[in-house]
């Protein structure tokens, strides 16, 4: 049987590796030339700037937008299957909002439903997805 500590140590090594694996991304992308960093962000159809911003993310802020998707009853599993691209945009927009900290307080209190629409840039995209 595993323990409350044991697996508290285990997440804070998994917490650990993975900032450990995103701090090389990010060295890993430093390293390219202005070219190359310049053609993935115009293949992600990003700007430079966005595709450094986003890059930076370390996952929190998706994790927020699956939370509120959630919370609203919307399934992001599915929106990734059948709207890509869609998906893609609103991690984009989390992934360079400002209310990051309001959004992840929200969400802990369980209160984001109805505090959303106050700060969060995606809130025509889910207007749109809750209409359809």
């Amino acid at each position: 049987m595993t323990t409350h500590s044991s697996f508290a140590f285990r997440s804070a090594v998994d917490r650990f590796a993975a900032w450990r694996k995103h701090r090389r991304d990010l060295h890993d992308l430093a390293d390219l030339g202005g070219v190359d960093f310049c053609a993935i962000a115009r293949d992600l159809r990003l700007s430079p700037g966005d595709l450094e911003a986003v890059a930076k993310n370390d996952g929190s802020r998706t994790e927020n937008l699956d939370g509120l998707l959630s919370t609203l009853g919307i399934d992001a599993a599915k929106m990734v299957r059948t709207e890509p691209a869609v998906m893609r945009d609103m991690e984009r927009v989390c992934a360079l909002c400002p209310a990051v900290g309001r959004c992840s307080r929200d969400l802990r209190a369980g209160i984001s439903r109805y505090t959303y629409r106050q700060y969060c840039a995606n809130t025509h995209t889910i207007d749109a997805i809750e209409a359809e």
